[in-house]
């Protein structure tokens, strides 16, 4: 894998790189964060204890592989992000189901469109919907309930590809698509989110797939530590290991190895703003001690934290709970003190100026970010300067409606282009199948017939043939079945197999 290399981190996120992560599944394991071994990998079992209704209760989280489809790796990991992507861009509520091409799926993922790519990612959504989850008490609720049952749902209720005959008119399918589970859909529609920076998730693949796990494991527990005004996050290793799906080792030295390369790459990308700190404590004798470890959020997580969720929840446009009562003006005016305006100066702006002039230069703000040239710094006075003295954008702006326009409009031109070549990839499969069953006709023949046709086709081919081909040939011996003359020599043969046939005929 390649290493990562450090990113100068950006004043501005732009609210089109994250994706709306389901928190439960920031939190349980589903995963597996290895191709080593996967073949074999049939389960993953989470347990902890959690008060439920003031009594103590043994909660479980287990994913079982399908004996066929195998586990979910890290491919399926990143697909689910790539439609969760997709989930995103469409907007809330979440509606089934929720349709891709494998074409655009490969560009989200930045992998080279193919045959054996196609497959592969056909077999990662395949391993997501037949893994079957148990779940007794510990899907967590927004309110923080934990309500005591038993469940045992898939994270896909229903997968088609495309090409798959419909089950009602029996007419192929022109798209793929998959069905969230009910349980996964409400969750996601009741607001049980974080934001999940998706090019920071594809640049954390290449240096360690246990680093997307802890990414987003401690992108959920940082937010319990900034609530508190926590220094840290405090983390058991044991879980850690389990939910990151690492070996745990019972010695520490060996215990700091495995995960050596993921917490580089979470500190050299500025998630974490320092080395993690290691901590032991010893148990009573006769028992081994704990390991745990103490996270520090550095300048990434924060801004994840304030402003992505935020951003997130602009772009989906999930409606507030109206018991906050937050208004229209005062969202907007907290969305700009997010941004590092002033909340007094944030006030002021949102009595004079307009909801269009001030979401005008929002847009103007991210896509500078997009481009790679957000404001060097104090952010706030930028936006600020620019609300009130109507900043013009530079050449090539355009809304974010404008943006989503055109992202579908490349959406089905590429859906087309993936269509047109699977329809010629059939077409040439089809034609292959033909030319083997002539050929087998023509072998059946005596060898006499099949002199006297191959003998007829070339002559009937060479009569068409201009000064050019035939002083072409005249230096090398002539191949009908090449590909030049493929189409002819087969289209002939047919022909003559067909009077051969009539001949033969009483």
């Amino acid at each position: 894998m390649e290493p990562l290399s450090p990113t100068k981190e950006a004043k501005v996120l732009d609210a089109k790189r994250f994706i709306a992560e389901e928190i439960n599944l920031s939190r349980l394991p589903f995963f597996a964060s290895s191709t080593k071994g996967l073949k074999k990998k049939t389960s993953i079992e989470y347990r902890h204890t959690a008060e439920i209704r003031g009594r103590e209760v043994e909660v479980l989280w287990r994913v079982t592989a399908n004996a066929f489809h195998g586990y979910p790796g890290p491919l399926a990991e990143a697909v689910h992000a790539a439609i969760m992507q997709i989930v995103t861009e469409r907007g809330f509520p979440v509606q089934n189901p929720v349709t891709f091409t494998f074409y655009d799926i490969c560009k989200r993922l930045d992998l080279e469109p193919s045959g054996r790519t196609r497959r592969q990612i056909r077999s990662a959504i395949l391993s997501i919907r037949f893994a079957g989850i148990e779940i007794q008490g510990s899907f967590a609720k927004k309110d923080g309930r934990r309500p005591s049952f038993t469940d045992t749902p898939n994270l896909y209720s229903r997968v088609i590809f495309y090409g798959d005959q419909d089950p009602e008119t029996g007419e192929p399918i022109d798209y793929s698509a998959v069905w969230l589970a009910d349980f996964y859909v409400n969750s996601l529609n009741s607001g049980y989110i974080r934001p999940l920076d998706f090019q920071y998730f594809k640049q954390l693949r290449k240096a360690s797939y246990a680093a997307t796990k802890l990414y987003r494991y401690l992108g959920y527990r940082f937010a319990g530590s900034f609530r508190h005004n926590n220094d840290y996050a405090k983390v058991y290793y044991d879980e850690l290991a389990l939910i990151a799906d690492v070996k745990r080792y019972r010695y520490l030295s060996d215990a700091k190895r495995s995960l050596t390369a993921s917490h580089k790459a979470l500190t050299e990308t500025g998630f974490l703003g320092r080395e993690p700190v290691w901590q032991v404590e010893d148990q009573k004798k006769g028992r081994p001690p704990k390991f745990f470890i103490l996270y520090y959020p550095g300048t990434r997580a924060r801004e994840e934290y304030k402003r992505g969720l935020r951003l997130l929840t602009r772009q989906l446009d999930i409606p507030f709970d109206a018991a906050t009562k937050t208004t229209p003006t005062s969202e907007i005016a907290a969305e700009l003190t997010a941004l590092g305006v002033t909340e007094q100066r944030a006030l002021r702006i949102v009595k004079r100026y307009t909801a269009e002039q001030i979401n005008l230069q929002l847009d103007h703000l991210a896509y500078l970010g997009e481009i790679g040239r957000p404001p060097a710094e104090n952010v706030g006075g930028w936006l600020s300067d620019a609300i009130e003295k109507s900043y013009t954008p530079p050449k090539g702006f355009k809304t974010r409606e404008e943006r989503e326009t055109q992202r579908k409009a490349q959406a089905e031109a590429d859906a087309q282009r993936q269509r047109a070549e699977e329809q010629e990839q059939q077409a040439s499969q089809e034609r292959l199948a033909y030319y083997t069953r002539l050929d087998t006709k023509l072998t059946r023949l005596p060898e006499i017939d099949q002199q006297r046709i191959a003998h007829e086709i070339e002559t009937r081919m060479r009569a068409k043939f201009d000064n050019f081909i035939r002083r072409v040939y005249a230096t090398k011996p002539f191949d009908p079945k090449s590909p030049m003359h493929r189409s002819e020599y087969y289209q002939h043969l047919a022909d003559l197999l067909q009077e051969h046939e009539h001949a033969q005929s009483p």
